[in-house]
């Protein structure tokens, strides 16, 4: 004969199940869809003079630091350098970094002319990202006159 409790209970754990399952498939379908609407992590780049690498005085028109650049970018990037002495531009440097190499240092060094040497002299570094959003950034140092040695 038909057994009606057990066709209840058997469709009340089938109920259940069916329950559970959806809520876990519910949960991980949320959790799925937060993950892909989260911004992608945030990339830089840090432009640095190094410490005691430049001095506070020109001597002899002679103008020399160290920069340096590390790329925090989620891929590789073109830069372009550019080295002012107040409004004069004295050079301009193109080169890229990437996840794997993601760090530059040179030392650089200038000649200025004469005519161009008007103290306080505002020397800038500027760097301009060309393969991601066009982000600029720029340090600078202050010469106050000439050594006297």
């Amino acid at each position: 004969m038909f057994d009606f409790g057990k066709f209840l209970n058997q469709n009340e754990e089938i109920i259940a199940k069916s329950i559970a399952v959806g809520a876990v498939g519910g949960i991980l379908f949320l959790l799925f869809k937060w993950s892909m609407s989260l911004p992608p992590p945030h990339s830089y780049s840090l432009l640095y003079i190094k410490p005691y690498s430049y001095p506070s005085c020109l001597r002899n028109a002679h103008l020399e630091f160290v920069y340096g650049v590390e790329s925090h970018e989620n891929r590789e990037t073109e830069y372009k350098l550019s080295i002012y002495a107040g409004e004069k531009l004295l050079d301009e440097k193109y080169f890229n970094l990437s996840p794997k190499v993601p760090q530059r240092e040179e030392k650089l060094s200038y000649t200025l002319p004469a005519q161009h040497i008007a103290f306080p002299l505002k020397v800038r570094i500027v760097l301009e990202t060309l393969s991601s959003d066009g982000e600029s950034y720029e340090v600078f140092y202050v010469l106050r006159g000439e050594c006297n040695l």
